[in-house]
């Protein structure tokens, strides 16, 4: 098997295991059977309206979803349509797709789902963000050590000026510094 059908047959593994994953999720938590239940009642059709915008938010086009359900794709570019509006005003709605979608986020983990390529490319990635973030590490600490070492260089007038400086003199006390520091070093 060459790599591009390596690649496809991977790709159409990862849509099903979606596909069938959100599917056991939608029976355990809403009792409906995607593909097999059929009707118009308003708790199966909002059930359906859910499966089908997870999907699409998952990056799956219209035509894989509507053959998942065995429905034709203009029910669903209708659902997807409409499904902001119905889920402003539909708090039973909004409510169950959270949960739904919380639950499918939650127990889903795509990682476990990508090629040994993907995995390949994953680490070498983490590789250099973690080279980045350790250069960047080291430079905080740098300025970190050089602010301390100043800092305690300094440490006694700041300790006096902390403790002898009276609220509202801030500026007078900067004023007298000033000029202290002018006659010092002007001689």
């Amino acid at each position: 098997m060459n790599t591009q059908q390596q690649t496809t047959s991977e790709t159409v593994s990862l849509k099903d295991e979606h596909f069938a994953h959100l599917k056991t999720l939608i029976k355990n938590l809403f009792g409906v059977q995607i593909a097999k239940d059929r009707g118009r009642n308003h708790y199966l059709v909002n059930v359906k309206m859910i499966y089908a915008q997870i999907l699409f938010e998952a990056g799956y086009g219209c035509s894989a979803i509507s053959k998942s359900m065995n429905m034709h794709h203009a029910t669903i570019l209708y659902y997807f349509k409409n499904f902001k509006w119905y889920i402003k005003t539909d708090p039973q709605l909004h409510n169950n797709y959270s949960i739904c979608k919380s639950e499918f986020n939650k127990t889903y983990d795509p990682t476990y789902y990508l090629s040994e390529h993907e995995l390949k490319k994953e680490v070498i990635s983490m590789k250099i963000e973690k080279e980045l973030l350790s250069s960047e590490l080291e430079t905080v600490h740098s300025k970190l050590n050089k602010a301390e070492e100043r800092e305690m260089r300094f440490k006694k007038l700041f300790d006096l000026i902390e403790e002898r400086t009276k609220v509202g003199t801030e500026e007078t006390v900067l004023y007298k510094l000033n000029q202290f520091y002018n006659g010092v070093y002007n001689r």
